[in-house]
């Protein structure tokens, strides 16, 4: 299992992870990111993300493996969100994460 921490500009989920290759009756043999743990107070938690859930893709972007989310988290900085397809129980639907954003470390003059 891998856990998902944070550099300084990127955004942490607060997951243990493990990539799982997901069989689908509609379609063919999928990569995905099974959820191992959900940290508590972590953005993942307040988003309801379950351990269990099935992590397919982050804003339409495949995720294949833990760099493939790590990258999508890098690119959520700028947003504070990030939109995840998953898996649940049998069932697809798509999870709105948002994230704290940090405050900026140098002001700019207009």
């Amino acid at each position: 299992a891998q856990h998902l921490g944070a550099t300084t500009a990127t955004p942490r989920l607060g997951v243990s992870l493990r990539p799982v290759v997901v069989r689908t009756p509609a379609a063919a043999d999928r990569s995905a990111l099974l959820i191992l743990e959900v940290a508590p107070g972590s953005a993942a938690s307040a988003a309801g993300l379950l351990p269990g859930d099935v992590l397919f893709a982050a804003d339409a972007t495949p995720l294949h493996s833990a760099d493939d989310l790590t990258d999508a988290l890098r690119r959520a900085a700028g947003t504070g969100r990030l939109t995840l397809d998953l898996g649940r129980a049998g069932r697809r639907t798509a999870m709105l994460v948002e994230f704290a954003r940090p405050a900026a470390s140098t002001a700019r003059a207009a």
